[in-house]
């Protein structure tokens, strides 16, 4: 049995192919989901030409700062510090991957504003 964010991200694959925008795709699982559907971002993220309906594996760890409270604004930059300086080569590759893809589909399409429609830059 899969997860509820699985389950979501099958949804995305067949709305896909009923030629669903991802804009309407999002509203959909909003209003079948509510609260626990996928973001925004995610939505148009599994739109792109993925096959897969299976989570990404990502690299790094799960944010360190979330939900920490800090004392002073030197506990807070030190702490940033830390955690920047323990990234890897392979964080800032996977990001600059991403950036660049972004950047591809943005230049393909002229600039423009994309959201909601769906193309694949090759």
């Amino acid at each position: 049995m899969c997860d509820e964010k699985h389950e979501q991200r099958i949804n995305v694959k067949f709305l896909v192919k009923l030629k669903k925008t991802p804009t309407e795709c999002y509203k959909l699982l909003k209003e079948a989901y509510g609260e626990n559907s996928l973001s925004r971002a995610r939505v148009f993220e599994w739109y792109e030409s993925r096959e897969s309906t299976e989570d990404d594996q990502r690299p790094g760890r799960p944010s360190a700062l979330k939900e920490t409270r800090f004392e002073s604004m030197e506990e807070v930059k030190r702490k940033s510090a830390e955690l920047l300086n323990a990234l890897t080569k392979e964080d800032f590759q996977h990001c600059f991957d991403q950036w660049k893809k972004r950047m591809e589909r943005c230049v393909a399409r002229g600039g423009e504003y994309i959201e909601g429609e769906h193309s694949i830059v090759e």
